[in-house]
């Protein structure tokens, strides 16, 4: 965290919603939040019975910010320094886009050096994003999910949906909720690309580890 903390600036929120994750996420943010005192840490409690439940999860984050440009990833995606500004920068120039970023998929042997602290994914990464991206055919749906810039305004009009009790689909009808209630389009940064961290297929939100 620390090598893209020290570009944010003064007291940038972060906001964490946590629905009773077992993980140990709740005692490490104090930590973390000591460790890097130019962010502003607001850990955001929810019910567990949220766990699976995104859409709530974000919406209620959403609530309690208070910065102009929403930027929700996921916890397996490590941005290049430097790319959180860009992304701010690009939204305010253009509030009428919500923008992601093209993924680069890091193994699982690669993710457990970095996980283990042998390898540094800011240092090392223009190396580890060496890679064709995620094959996907159509990558504006529903990958735009793990990585999401939009102008507050534009959130606050189409909301998350919060009807779907399961990690996936929410992220693809808020895009859809974007385009009909605000007007606003995705578009990926281009000269951008995030790291997206090995892990198995898990559907049952904070409930179980990965």
């Amino acid at each position: 965290a620390g090598r893209w903390s020290d570009r944010l600036g003064a007291r940038k929120p972060i906001v964490v919603a946590d629905p009773e994750s077992p993980d140990g996420l709740a005692q490490y943010l104090p930590e973390f939040a000591a460790r890097y005192p130019q962010l502003r840490v607001v850990h955001l409690p929810l019910d567990a019975r949220y766990h699976r439940n995104r859409g709530v999860g974000i919406n209620r984050a959403f609530d309690v910010s208070s910065g102009q440009v929403i930027v929700s990833i996921d916890g397996d995606i490590v941005f290049a320094p430097g790319t959180l500004e860009r992304l701010e920068r690009e939204v305010l120039r253009d509030p009428n886009q919500v923008l992601g970023l093209r993924r680069v998929f890091v193994d699982r042997a690669e993710t457990e050096r970095i996980l283990s602290g042998q390898v540094d994914p800011f240092a090392d990464f223009e190396r580890l994003a060496a890679s064709t991206g995620d094959g996907e055919e159509n990558s504006l749906v529903g990958v735009l999910g793990y990585c999401q810039a939009v102008h507050r305004t534009a959130f606050a009009r189409a909301r998350y949906p919060e009807e779907f009790d399961r990690v996936n689909q929410s992220d693809i009808v808020f895009v859809e909720r974007l385009a009909a209630r605000a007007g606003v389009r995705p578009r990926f940064l281009d000269t951008e690309r995030a790291l997206h961290l090995w892990h198995p297929r898990n559907w049952m939100g904070t409930s179980e580890l990965l």
